[in-house]
């Protein structure tokens, strides 16, 4: 597990075989690979985690140079991976890995089966929801719609909104300010049930409140109702009229 500093490049684990291997980059810069399972042969059930800091040429849960790449996984949730081109290799203590590239499992010559790479992001909500659930669906090249009547309220947000003529404009305002929520996160539809159950198990409140689409910018409704929405949240540096 990596959380801070710098290093040439990271591996869970290697040799002619490599399996259920793990790495996980929390924090700081490798200057290189970050591999799960690094083999000369198969590659096999080898992880990596990466909900932070930066990863410069690619990253691979599990490399098999001749033999089968199989049940590899890469989990992102944050940081960023960057690099010359996805399409240059590289040679590092023998292997030729290709640069800035993402592979849940990879093989030169050998065959590649049931390996994945997950993508999760998240972001903390102190600006306003529409507008950090904005720079989640932005930095995702995504656009957001977002049902204001499934945002959940705390008792004094619902006792506010009540005294309001229009309720409507009252849950806009409440989504672009405030402090209510603590994350706003994105999960995968057929994933999104379980999530939550699991949240709630463990005394985690949590409401599915929009959807990330194809195309760009923040759409809000009220009961499906398209809202315009004039102001978003607090842009740091913009004053009080973000837009």
């Amino acid at each position: 597990t990596m959380t801070g500093g710098t290093v040439n490049g990271l591996v869970g684990g290697g040799c002619e075989t490599a399996t259920e291997n793990y790495v996980s980059v929390e924090d700081g810069f490798v200057e290189q690979f970050a591999v799960g399972g690094l083999a000369s042969k198969t590659a096999t059930g080898n992880t990596v985690t990466m909900t932070g800091g930066s990863v410069y040429n690619g990253i691979y849960g599990g490399y098999g140079e001749t033999g089968a790449a199989s049940g590899n996984s890469v989990y992102l949730g944050g940081g960023t991976v960057s690099g010359i081109s996805p399409y240059d290799p590289v040679t590092v203590d023998g292997f030729t890995l290709k640069e800035g590239g993402v592979y849940g499992g990879y093989s030169v010559s050998g065959a590649t089966q049931d390996n994945s790479v997950t993508l999760y992001a998240a972001a903390d909500v102190s600006d306003g929801l529409l507008a950090d659930a904005g720079r989640v669906a932005e930095a995702s090249g995504l656009g957001l719609d977002l049902a204001l009547e499934q945002v959940p309220l705390s008792a004094a947000a619902a006792a506010w909104a009540e005294l309001q003529s229009d309720r409507a404009a009252a849950l806009a305002a409440l989504a672009a300010g405030g402090d209510d929520y603590e994350i706003a996160c994105a999960v995968a539809p057929e994933e999104a049930s379980a999530f939550i159950e699991a949240a709630r198990a463990v005394g985690v409140p949590v409401a599915r409140v929009g959807v990330f689409r194809q195309g760009r910018g923040v759409a809000a409704s009220f009961e499906g109702r398209p809202l315009a929405v004039d102001r978003l949240g607090y842009r740091h540096g913009a004053g009080d009229n973000d837009r």
